[in-house]
Formats: C-alpha cells, structure tokens, sequence
C-alpha cells in the first residue's frame, strides 16, 4: 500500500495530529500535559511557528499551526515530538 505525500509550503496552515507511542495515556497526567503546553509554548515563543490553537488529548494532540520564518512544518514538528516526548523515555 502506497502512503499519500504530504505537501507543504511556506505561510501556510497546518492541521497536525500526533499520536503517543503505542497509544499510551501519557497526557492524561496534569503533570506531563503541562510538559506539553510548555513546549508548545516556548516553540510558538520562539517563534518556530504561529500557534493557532491546540488539543491536548490523553494519548495525542491536535494542533492547529503556521510554520515561522525559516521553519517547516516537518523542522516544527520533529523538534517539537523530540522536547515533548523527551521525558518520557
């Protein structure tokens, strides 16, 4: 089965779900939720990218977002996936 491309381009809007390994609860504990709203936080500081809006749900995320500056989607996302699920490994 051939997997679908993904297109991006500059200034535009993404919506990205990511999904916990194995689909563990991990968010479902205030203290790692809060781990993930810092991260996301200090990236949109940081200005990697425009935060829309966010879900955090228990075992994924839902995040609405515009890639900044000299940011891709792709930089945006795997710096973000490696500082949220850093803790938990």
């Amino acid at each position: 089965m051939s997997r679908l491309t993904h297109r991006t381009a500059p200034q535009c809007t993404y919506f990205v779900i990511t999904k916990t390994w194995e689909n563990r609860e991990l968010f479902r504990v205030q203290e790692n939720a809060e781990i993930v709203l810092a991260c996301l936080f200090n990236y949109r500081d940081r200005a990697a990218y425009l935060l829309h809006e966010f879900v955090v749900m228990p075992n994924h995320l839902h995040i609405l977002l515009t890639p900044g500056g000299e940011c891709t989607l792709e930089k945006a996302m795997q710096s973000l996936r490696a500082e949220v699920l850093a803790p938990f490994i």
